[in-house]
């Protein structure tokens, strides 16, 4: 079911990413908001959102000997802020939260986004039906039982401008988060997140 749910989401963002696209305007705005189906390993569903901010933008031009033109290329430096949680069936409940700085590549003329990001990040697996007993052999139920682990995250991301209306861009993430002090050593968790960036303010 949950690989169907995830089907559905990505052709829907397809879907409206080559209607609104038409005859659109590619601007950048500083301050995006995103919402993305999140899932570890894909199949394990989750929700994300964030906020980006636009630190430094600077264009370039590049020449294209094949075609004898001059292509534009935006390069931006990002902050951004990620929270979100998925679920691992017959386990936990995953919750996390990350920063990240991130360095992308806009092609106007095709476009693309190309984004790599690297930041520290907070992960926290929460168990349900967890009970523990006390020193007086009394059986008690425990809430919000789970572990928090220091949890690196680096992201590795492609897209397409939209910039019509109220949504600026869709994106695709892969994205490498490593727990910490996990049992004795660390573990690396692969998750890949789709979704829509949303206008905030104008540029």
């Amino acid at each position: 079911m949950t690989i169907k749910t995830a089907i559905a989401f990505c052709l829907t963002v397809f879907i409206i990413s080559d209607t609104v696209a038409q005859n659109a305007d590619m601007s950048y705005n500083k301050i995006t908001v995103s919402l993305s189906y999140y899932g570890n390993m894909l199949i394990k569903p989750g929700v994300k959102a964030g906020v980006e901010y636009v630190v430094n933008q600077k264009k370039c031009f590049k020449k294209n000997k094949r075609k004898s033109i001059t292509d534009l290329i935006v390069k931006q430096l990002i902050v951004a802020g990620d929270i979100g949680f998925f679920w691992h069936p017959h386990s936990h409940i995953a919750v996390f939260n990350y920063y990240t700085l991130n360095y992308r590549i806009v092609k106007p003329s095709k476009r693309s986004i190309n984004t790599i990001g690297l930041g520290p990040g907070v992960y926290r697996s929460v168990y349900p039906k967890t009970y523990e007993v006390d020193n007086m052999n009394n059986v008690k139920s425990v809430s919000w039982a789970g572990r928090t682990y220091f949890a690196p995250v680096v992201v590795l991301g492609t897209g397409k401008m939209i910039n019509h209306y109220w949504i600026q861009s869709w994106h695709f993430n892969t994205n490498i988060m490593v727990l910490f002090n996990y049992n004795t050593g660390f573990v690396p968790l692969l998750s890949f997140d789709i979704g829509l960036n949303f206008k905030f303010n104008k540029k």
